[in-house]
């Protein structure tokens, strides 16, 4: 277990104190995949830093499996940092050495494992990684890929039990990034890391995470499972993350042509998930209620094995058939909020 109690950070810039984590507490299970997503100068990297104390809080307390980081001792804290392997954006290989040497050189500073010994354990993560013809290649003959999954590869070196990763799909094109993401999930099942990834990319967080953090101005404004998350952004600023993957609104153009409708009509917003996604609710809208609708936007996308649809769709009708349909929106435990309303124009 990680756990951040109100941990609070300020640096010195220019002559003045910068705040880069204002009073944060966090819980990240063992095994999970946890996402903290932020814009740039939120506090995300100094968040991830505070996890082996490559960064000290001014106020809080960091603990790893009950173990105040604060209080420890130099020999006690390196051997907790033994157990946190970390990825980072820019890669950092030694250009000068081979990618086994890289692999290797975690194992070679803890002047505990023999020669033979690091040479099965660098063989058996080559392997994992998918980069056993490049054993002795140098990083500069490599791909962006290939050279994260170096890292990755180092960062498993000592078998820790945490895995942080800064911003480490941000230098790759997008189907790169997509088997990085599936390499990590592969980490995290088979050999039960933890992960905590932080990231600007919020297709990242779709794709990998199972827990979701959002940090702004250096404090969490919103957290909670991924599917959470995406269905139901509660923050302004977790909203603009997720229209970037989940549009939820109609063209501009659109609105000019509702101008011209001169019946009563409600333009909802209609959140599913799961199960209720599978129900025809809008053919039940229409036979039932006798409502006219019409679907001016749809997107429908998976998170973490469930389906998260949105639809925009006018509903004309009289006053109270537009009534009738919220009531059974909400009697099928479908959520919606109304994007626009003509009512009053009825006669």
């Amino acid at each position: 277990m990680i756990r951040l109690q109100h941990i609070s950070k300020t640096f010195p810039s220019k002559g003045q104190t910068v705040q880069a984590l204002r009073d944060v507490s966090l819980d990240i299970p063992d095994g999970e995949i946890f996402g903290v997503i932020g814009f740039s100068g939120a506090g995300k990297s100094t968040l991830l830093r505070m996890v082996n104390a490559l960064e000290t809080p001014d106020e809080g307390s960091v603990e790893i499996d009950g173990q105040e980081l604060g209080t420890l001792g130099h020999k006690a804290l390196r051997d907790v940092r033994k157990g946190i392997g970390m990825v980072f954006q820019q890669f950092n290989l030694l250009e000068s050495q081979t990618v086994a040497k890289n692999i290797a050189i975690p194992l070679i500073l803890s002047h505990k494992a023999s020669k033979e010994e690091i040479e099965q354990r660098v063989e058996t993560l080559l392997d994992f990684v998918e980069l056993a013809d490049k054993k002795d290649a140098y990083p500069w003959q490599l791909s962006g890929g290939q050279k994260q999954r170096v890292g990755i590869a180092r960062a498993l070196a000592t078998n820790p039990r945490i895995l942080l990763c800064d911003e480490a799909t941000s230098a790759l094109d997008p189907e790169t990034t997509g088997s990085i993401l599936e390499l990590l999930a592969r980490v995290n099942r088979e050999m039960n890391i933890t992960i905590l990834f932080v990231t600007h990319q919020v297709q990242v967080i779709k794709e990998l995470c199972r827990k979701v953090a959002v940090m702004e101005q250096g404090q969490i404004v919103e957290t909670g499972s991924a599917v959470d998350i995406f269905s139901h952004p509660q923050r302004e600023v977790t909203r603009r993350f997720v229209q970037a993957v989940i549009p939820d609104a109609i063209p501009k153009s659109l609105y000019t042509m509702l101008q011209q409708e001169q019946r009563p009509f409600r333009l909802l917003r209609l959140r599913f998930l799961g199960e209720n996604a599978k129900e025809n609710i809008l053919f039940r809208i229409n036979t039932e209620l006798h409502v006219e609708s019409s679907v001016l936007f749809a997107s429908v996308n998976e998170i973490q094995k469930q389906i998260v649809s949105v639809f925009i769709v006018q509903f004309i009708g009289s006053v109270e058939q537009l009534e009738e349909v919220a009531k059974l929106l909400e009697s099928r435990g479908v959520a919606y909020e109304e994007v626009e309303s003509y009512e009053s124009r009825s006669a």
